[in-house]
């Protein structure tokens, strides 16, 4: 079997296909070389994004936080007044 190979394909049928092969697996590397230099573009841009919009939540943050201080603030001023116009309700 190993002879009946060997006399159907020449030494110049072999080192076509091997250089085909070589331009094949070539262009596959260079195809997956851009590829994760696309994909590591991408991952700089999301982590750019990212860090965004850490930076936007850190801030809708404390501005939650003043606004509820603000609201307890505003609910004893509140209070504070209903108790007074109770007690000059009863005098």
């Amino acid at each position: 079997q190993l002879r009946d190979f060997s006399e159907s394909y020449t030494v110049e049928d072999a080192e076509k296909m091997a250089a085909q092969q070589r331009e094949q697996v070539e262009a596959r590397i260079a195809q997956l070389e851009e590829e994760k230099r696309e994909a590591n573009e991408l991952r700089l841009k999301f982590d750019k994004e990212l860090a965004g919009w850490r930076t936007a939540l850190a801030a809708a943050k404390r501005e939650l936080q003043k606004a509820e201080k603000a609201r307890m603030a505003a609910e004893k001023q509140c209070r504070v007044q209903q108790e007074k116009s109770r007690l000059k309700a009863k005098t």
